[in-house]
């Protein structure tokens, strides 16, 4: 017979940490499905062309950062509802992601709200990336993939 007892898997510190990896691992998988497709796309650039293309983000980021907040976050929001949609993923998957990443801390849902580029503004930052204009874009796609992995897989 059984002993009953008070306590339940929950209670269990071994048992949260478990589960908690367990939710961590599933939404890397689900987040970063794209992840090859990118990586491909930016390895795939010349040396030439990846000059360019800093150039023109360089642009981007000075041109982003004279307009004023509200057409700021007009950029943002196109630009990272067009990678999103690119990649097949949605707003509560960035989210989620987001927080994961400890810089976001709102409601996990597909609003796309000022919160996510501040957000993604905070991860850049954070991370030391080239261009900080809130936008969620490959760059950023891919360090956060390298940044889950390391959180995972401690």
């Amino acid at each position: 017979m059984r002993r009953s007892t008070n306590r339940t898997r929950k209670d269990c510190p071994r048992f949260l940490e478990a589960l908690a990896h367990y939710e961590a691992t599933k939404l890397n998988a689900d987040f970063f499905h794209s992840i090859d497709g990118v990586r491909a796309e930016l390895a795939s650039i010349s040396e030439t062309f990846a000059d360019l293309q800093h150039q023109h983000w360089d642009n981007f980021e000075a041109t982003v950062g004279s307009l004023s907040a509200p057409e700021q976050r007009l950029v943002q929001r196109s630009n990272t509802e067009s990678y999103l949609a690119k990649w097949h993923l949605t707003v509560a998957q960035l989210k989620s992601q987001l927080r994961l990443l400890g810089v976001y801390g709102g409601d996990v849902n597909d609003e796309l709200t000022n919160n996510v580029f501040d957000a993604i503004v905070q991860f850049q930052r954070k991370h030391n990336l080239r261009h900080i204009d809130g936008v969620f874009g490959p760059l950023n796609y891919s360090e956060m993939e390298k940044v889950s992995r390391s959180i995972v897989n401690r």
